[in-house]
């Protein structure tokens, strides 16, 4: 068993591989940690942790993102196209077939 120096540590053992004299939280202590409806989390009245939520992407990466989907959209409807007339020429064969 490790010595607490704060009334928050537990008493346990520390988790293997966590920084020296960094104790689990204890059961009392949870009842001071509290999430708000963005997911920050807080200590009592305290923010500790803050979720930045940023994506940005530069000209060039733009510019690549635009070029891959369009060559997807493009991709999707040349195979649409490939389909639709690989039926109509199967169906036009099984006509054929029929009015032999």
């Amino acid at each position: 068993m490790t010595e607490r120096k704060h009334w928050a540590q537990s008493t346990a053992d520390p988790v293997e591989g966590a920084p020296p004299g960094v104790l689990p939280i204890s059961l009392d202590a949870l009842n001071h940690l509290g999430v708000d409806q963005d997911g920050s989390l807080y200590w009592r009245d305290t923010q500790v942790m803050t979720v930045k939520k940023e994506f940005k992407l530069s000209i060039g990466q733009w510019a690549v993102a635009i070029a891959t989907a369009l060559s997807a959209l493009v991709g999707a409807g040349a195979a649409s196209v490939s389909v639709y007339t690989d039926l109509m020429t199967f169906e036009l064969s099984q006509t054929i077939e029929a009015r032999k």
